[in-house]
């Protein structure tokens, strides 16, 4: 099993030590490197360490005002959507995207980008 630090970005490499195949005349293991590549999410999308996600809306959300459940990296999270709030507007949840290598408290932000669906059937 290998561990793969927090903050791992695609095209970074992790050296493995003693991993490596055997050195030659019974010499000793070399080292593995192993390169990143992050494999992409259904529905967050990253920039750095901010986290993006395209939030879907009910037009009386956008128009009233709410409070919505939207999904972070770290579980689902209750977020206020503003009256009068647009299709596209974006809003900040601080401190919920991804973390710096090596350093756990330093983490990015995750925006939600807000689309309004408007119903299929009209009444």
């Amino acid at each position: 099993m290998v561990r793969v630090p927090a903050g791992t970005e695609s095209g970074q490499a992790l050296r493995l030590a003693g991993l490596g195949r055997p050195g030659t005349d019974g010499g000793a293991a070399g080292d593995a490197i192993v390169e990143i590549n992050v494999a992409p999410h259904p529905y967050f999308r990253r920039e750095g360490r901010d986290v993006w996600i395209d939030l879907p809306i009910s037009l009386k959300e956008a128009v009233t005002g709410a409070r919505v459940s939207t999904p972070t990296i770290d579980g689902p999270v209750m977020l206020n959507v503003p009256k009068g709030s647009d299709s596209g507007a974006v809003l900040r949840l601080k401190g919920k995207g991804l973390a710096k290598a090596g350093d756990a408290r330093n983490r990015g932000d995750q925006f939600v980008r807000l689309q309004i669906k408007l119903p299929t059937t009209m009444t």
